[in-house]
């Protein structure tokens, strides 16, 4: 990563953290610690990033949110990680674990709402890159994620393009941006 980069990673990351701290004071209803979870951390301090749940920026109506619902338990494995940048830019306007319904998911989902100066820089076709020389045969079993893939790796593609088939286009008329991955 670039020292300028700025990075949003959410999800399932698999991992407990507890209740740890990293440059922020952090609450959780989940004491647990597991080795990913330390992994975790050391790779957070890596790379400066900050973990917001559990922390001022977290909404405090779900802070004390499980994010994994399992039959042994619940826990709290889902993150909203952002660049220290990001956090110190005061970029987050809203941070929240959403409710948990069982009927789609056996985690909450996360959302994160960010103030940036987004001006995207389009991607131009012929821009230097080349395709691969050869591509292997896609099986006739593919999926369309098979063949998405297939065509990211193998082909000269557009990564703006393939990013709007997989997820949709993003729309920069709202403001803040908003950004909805199905």
């Amino acid at each position: 990563m670039g020292e300028d980069a700025q990075v949003v990673l959410m999800g399932d990351f698999n991992a407990r953290i507890g209740a740890r701290m990293q440059t922020q004071p952090r609450s959780s209803p989940d004491d647990k610690v597991c080795a990913r979870g330390t992994e975790l951390l050391r790779y957070c301090a890596a790379y400066d990033l900050e973990v917001l749940n559990g922390t001022a920026l977290h909404l405090p109506s779900t802070r004390n949110h499980y994010t994994s619902y399992q039959p042994n338990g619940s826990a709290v494995v889902d993150y909203a990680i952002l660049s220290a940048a990001l956090v110190e830019a005061q970029s987050v306007e809203s941070f929240s674990v959403r409710p948990h319904y069982a009927s789609r998911s056996d985690h909450a989902p996360l959302a994160l709402v960010l103030a940036l100066d987004w001006n995207p820089t389009p991607v131009v076709p012929g821009s230097g890159r080349r395709a691969r020389p050869w591509a292997p045969p896609l099986p006739a079993s593919a999926s369309r994620a098979d063949e998405l893939l297939h065509e990211a790796v193998y082909k000269h593609v557009n990564p703006c393009g393939l990013l709007a088939q997989i997820y949709g286009e993003v729309s920069s008329t709202s403001d803040p941006v908003e950004v909805r991955i199905p």
